[in-house]
């Protein structure tokens, strides 16, 4: 894709996610706003316990929604209850909830901003 393109697509891009000019825009910051708005979602740990998050919910055009599980699992993979739960929807796992509204990013719009900024540093 040629470099004319791609600011063209970046440019739309934009536009569309916060309908206003680019060209009231510095170029660095209009790229910096597609990566916040396009990079994959980093996953928070429980903000209760520190453990890993796991899917409670995804699909069907909502977002995507976390939270901390009440197993744990042993070198086989066998669910194992962790200490203190009570293995089902527990007050714990209402209250970690994260919900991931940008569905995970877009890697092919990182991509593209990759590309781009590789290109314009060879002219």
């Amino acid at each position: 894709m040629g470099t004319t393109k791609l600011k063209t697509f970046l440019d739309w891009a934009l536009k569309k996610a916060g309908n206003f000019e680019t060209s009231e825009i510095p170029e660095d910051m209009l790229l910096q706003e597609l990566l916040s708005r396009y990079e994959a979602t980093k996953i928070p740990p429980c903000r209760i316990c520190g453990g890993k998050l796991s899917v409670r919910r995804c699909g069907g055009g909502e977002p995507t929604v976390y939270a901390c599980s009440p197993n744990m699992y042993d070198e086989k993979d066998n669910p194992i209850l962790k200490p203190g739960r009570n293995g089902s929807v527990d007050k714990h796992y209402r209250d970690s909830e994260f919900i991931d509204y940008k569905h995970g990013g877009d890697s092919l719009v990182i991509e593209l901003i990759d590309r781009y900024r590789k290109t314009k540093s060879l002219m």
